[in-house]
């Protein structure tokens, strides 16, 4: 009977949770706002200085289509795709970062990278079936 003994504890226990705001919340806040600000400016910089994409577009359509994205449309598009859809395109983002880099060092020794790229090239072929290993 001991389980019945305290028949408020069970439903204490389940109502408690975490709380809506610690101390640490405001810094993220400030923390989150800033990165997304410095964000915006340095892609609307890159789009309107290094792309040469005009300024009527960035500032009359794509910071406008960003700033519905960010408030109203982007916890809809959340809550009805499935995770894997949104993480995949993060991971094709960062693959792409992660192998550009050395993709464009490869042609600066080639002496070096094409030898290791035929080897690579070599080893993922198929292994041709012979009587040894049947």
């Amino acid at each position: 009977m001991i389980a019945n003994e305290y028949p408020d504890q069970e439903q204490r226990s389940c109502h408690r949770g975490l709380p809506w705001w610690v101390g640490g919340d405001l810094n993220l806040a400030f923390g989150l706002g800033f990165n997304v600000l410095v964000n915006v400016l340095v892609l609307t910089t890159l789009c309107v200085g290094v792309v040469q994409i005009p300024q009527s577009t960035v500032f009359g359509i794509i910071l406008p289509a960003l700033g519905i994205q960010l408030l109203f449309l982007g916890p809809y598009i959340r809550r009805y795709t499935p995770r894997a859809a949104l993480l995949g395109t993060l991971a094709g983002i960062s693959i792409a970062f992660i192998s550009m880099r050395p993709a464009a060092q490869m042609w600066e020794a080639l002496w070096i990278a094409l030898p290791v790229f035929a080897i690579i090239m070599i080893g993922s072929l198929p292994a041709a079936s012979s009587p040894a290993t049947s």
